[in-house]
């Protein structure tokens, strides 16, 4: 079956390379390299999509609380702070 492609220039003079050194058509090594990168796609599978958390408002993981745990050696996170509070002049 004939079609038309639009490929890379780069990519065809690779593909030209690889026919003339093994003495094969263009449109052999391009059917090749197709069925190749088919076959490998059906090998990984279809992956499920990844259901990730998502985590709304209150705390997180500020700088000032974890600052203030480290300062005071405790586990425990600081007292949350205002995220308006001035940061100097």
């Amino acid at each position: 079956m004939r079609t038309t492609l639009n490929l890379d220039e780069a990519l065809l003079a690779d593909f030209r390379q690889l026919a003339a050194s093994g003495h094969r058509s263009l449109s052999s090594v391009i059917q090749d390299a197709l069925r190749e990168a088919l076959a490998a796609r059906a090998e990984r599978g279809v992956r499920a999509p990844l259901d990730l958390p998502v985590f709304r408002g209150g705390g997180g993981a500020r700088p000032s609380r974890i600052t203030g745990a480290i300062v005071s050696g405790s586990s425990e996170p600081s007292p949350p702070t205002s995220p308006w509070r001035s940061r100097g002049p």
